[in-house]
């Protein structure tokens, strides 16, 4: 999911997201300048680097050692475009998800990145990546990316798979992809029309009990639930009613999620 910070902190990533009741309740922290002057799309901590999404293109990548100074990743180094919609670990690789040229999967090799470009996907829609997902499961990587007006598109091993649209499969309820989870070995999509899950092989409707059906952001939080933000509030998915209940009262949009010390 995108994610919009001005003046991009360290404690600022994992703090300006959590809802001020939360917050409060946190120890205090020191906050340190990485940015200023520029928006940071997404940030991504990994192994003690932090890499972020710049608003004036590319990937931006800190040493928590060094924070003082960061080097910059561009098309020039091999990304796919420079406009960064979303990143993601999968474990085995660094993905990169873009606004008009497609995918980049980025191996962090000792000796400096290496790039690989995804930009045959498809019809050019495919180059319009909202958000990408992904996993290692016995050895085999597999990663789903979520198009901005295209459906759903699957990559096995490095080796690009079908794309998956709600003209052709009913339980895919919209090809406009908001966000992407995984709860155990189902993938949940977020979209403009309410909510899907691919669950062996199939795409299902899940927006049953949501006020809204416009679809922010999903988490998957470390309990093994998953809530929902959307245009009117937060939703906790129910596995034994099969519906979403509603978190408090009716809100003002909700634009993202995250986990912090156990809440949500």
């Amino acid at each position: 999911m995108t994610r919009f910070l001005r003046g991009l902190t360290l404690a600022a990533m994992a703090t300006t997201m959590i809802s001020s009741a939360v917050a409060a309740l946190a120890p205090p922290v020191e906050f340190s300048l990485l940015l200023s002057d520029q928006e940071c799309v997404d940030v991504l901590p990994l192994d003690g680097m932090l890499y972020g999404a710049l608003s004036t293109g590319g990937v931006a990548v800190w040493d928590d050692d060094d924070p003082s100074t960061f080097t910059r990743w561009t098309t020039l180094d091999g990304l796919t475009s420079n406009r960064i919609n979303d990143l993601h670990w999968t474990g085995d690789h660094l993905w990169v998800a873009t606004q008009g040229g497609g995918l980049t999967r980025v191996t962090l090799d000792e000796t400096g990145p290496l790039f690989r470009q995804y930009t045959g996907l498809g019809d050019v829609s495919a180059l319009n990546v909202a958000v990408v997902t992904g996993r290692v499961v016995d050895g085999s990587e597999r990663v789903f990316y979520g198009l901005v007006n295209g459906g759903v598109g699957i990559i096995n091993d490095g080796f690009a798979g079908n794309i998956f649209s709600a003209a052709s499969f009913d339980g895919l309820v919209s090809d406009m992809i908001h966000d992407l989870a995984f709860v155990e070995d189902d993938l949940w999509i977020a979209t403009a029309d309410g909510i899907s899950v691919y669950s062996e092989g199939i795409f299902l409707a899940r927006s049953t009990g949501l006020g809204s059906r416009y679809v922010t952001a999903l988490l998957a939080d470390s309990g093994g639930g998953l809530t929902a933000s959307t245009t009117d509030g937060v939703y906790r998915w129910s596995s034994t009613g099969m519906t979403w209940e509603r978190l408090g009262a009716s809100t003002d949009p909700v634009a993202d999620l995250v986990e912090f010390e156990g809440q949500t």
